[in-house]
């Protein structure tokens, strides 16, 4: 009950909570860092609502999570002066997010070159309106605003924060007051984390739950670079984060060996990342396995019509198996369940909420749903050059993909194929 295992999404927190109960592991809380984020938060910030928005701009995400937001809340608070007390910390939250030209100096000089004036633009715009809504909701008597049909729709008259702005007054609080603490003052010191696909993780979250833990600063971080699917937070290289964490002299130690998939799928998915591969020779798999098997269709209702007859097929012979059908967009995976629904398939399900039954059946859902996972069968759907063009983006996004089958991948490729599959693989397996 002093350890932790942080992931990265509820359905991992599912998977690894059964995985510790089986191996007779109890008493050990797996808690994504959304939810330990809010929680610990509410405890410190009693005075902030529940709610978040929910239509963040992309560019306000990147600028709140990019390791340079670090040094340019330590330079304010350094700098500043104030109470050890919460609504200090917010008061100093609400002058760095709100001061665009602090900003521009602060990332000018901590990461040169990577915003331009429309992005501190957009962002202040949007955080003061953030701002002087939270002030009207923490200040109901300073009266109405004078016209409240001018009012931005942009950003809902409940939701004041953002996701990302959890970490940011977590780690204020830290430099302003001091540890996190738990009931009655004690601090809060974990003796151990775990901290799973850390690289979706950005280095200002991680330094909130490293200054979390004991004296002896003993944590596991596991992740793969290579995996990295979220555009505006996370890393792509190890030593850069370690630096934004302040760690010296940190080995990296790893995995050769891949227990969950099979030599081929191994192979396969170490060419579709080209030149994004790390590993010059692909890991060695546990075990041999059926080739990868790609299959062409001139449209989506021919390769809903091929996914029926397969997926029954499957579903005879193996009745025990997992199934997951990946999309990588949800608008995708919408189509794709509805024209499979209307064929009638058996134990076909629709994962949209993080919702896996961890059971036998077809799970159809988009790639991010699925990241930390693991199916016996995956198809990998409408890998057309337009959903799947030649970016870093979606040679990651096709290597998550690939790699959450452990016995069986195949690749349905609609219209123009991708380039990325056709680089993979130097003529499609079959056409039809």
């Amino acid at each position: 009950d002093r350890m932790m295992v942080v992931v990265w999404s509820r359905a991992m927190r599912r998977f690894i909570t059964r995985l510790l109960e089986n191996l007779g592991v109890e008493g050990v809380p797996v808690r994504t860092f959304g939810e330990w984020a809010r929680n610990i938060l509410s405890r410190h910030f009693q005075m902030l609502p529940d709610d978040r928005s929910d239509d963040t701009p992309a560019i306000v995400t990147r600028m709140k999570l990019h390791p340079a937001m670090l040094k340019v809340m330590e330079t304010y608070v350094r700098r500043s002066k104030g109470v050890a007390e919460p609504r200090q910390v917010l008061d100093d939250w609400m002058s760095i997010m709100t001061d665009r030209s602090r900003l521009k100096r602060g990332f000018n000089k901590f990461a040169p070159g990577v915003f331009g004036d429309d992005d501190y633009d957009r962002f202040v715009s949007w955080t003061s309106k953030q701002v002087d809504l939270l002030m009207d909701w923490m200040n109901p008597d300073a009266g109405e605003p004078d016209d409240p049909e001018e009012q931005d729709d942009n950003v809902h008259e409940e939701t004041f924060l953002d996701d990302e702005d959890d970490p940011l007054l977590l780690r204020l609080y830290q430099l302003r007051i001091g540890p996190l603490s738990i009931r009655r003052g004690r601090p809060l010191r974990y003796t151990h984390l775990v901290i799973d696909e850390i690289q979706d993780l950005s280095p200002l979250e991680v330094r909130v739950l490293m200054d979390c833990t004991s004296k002896e600063r003993s944590m596991t971080l596991a992740g793969d670079t290579q995996q990295h699917v979220l555009q505006e937070a996370g890393f792509t290289d190890w030593e850069e984060f370690f630096g934004h964490l302040g760690v010296k002299g940190t080995a990296v130690n790893t995995l050769k060996v891949s227990y969950r998939s099979t030599q081929p799928i191994v192979d396969f998915a170490l060419k579709v990342l080209g030149p994004l591969a790390e590993d010059v020779e692909p890991p060695r798999a546990a075990r041999d396995g059926a080739p990868v098997d790609v299959f062409q269709f001139g449209d989506q209702g021919e390769a809903i019509a091929f996914l029926v007859d397969a997926m029954r097929d499957v579903e005879t012979s193996e009745p025990s198996a997992s199934i997951a059908l990946l999309c990588r967009t949800p608008e995708v995976a919408d189509a794709y369940y509805a024209g499979l629904e209307r064929a009638g398939l058996a134990r076909l399900r629709r994962v949209a909420n993080q919702d896996f039954s961890f059971s036998a059946g077809i799970e159809v859902t988009d790639v991010q749903q699925a990241k930390g996972l693991e199916f016996d069968y995956v198809v990998l759907l409408d890998v057309s050059a337009e959903t799947w063009p030649d970016t870093p983006a979606a040679r990651r996004q096709m290597h998550v993909g690939s790699t959450r089958a452990a016995h069986q991948l195949w690749v349905a490729m609609v219209g123009e194929p991708s380039p990325i599959v056709v680089e993979a693989m130097a003529a499609p397996a079959h056409t039809l």
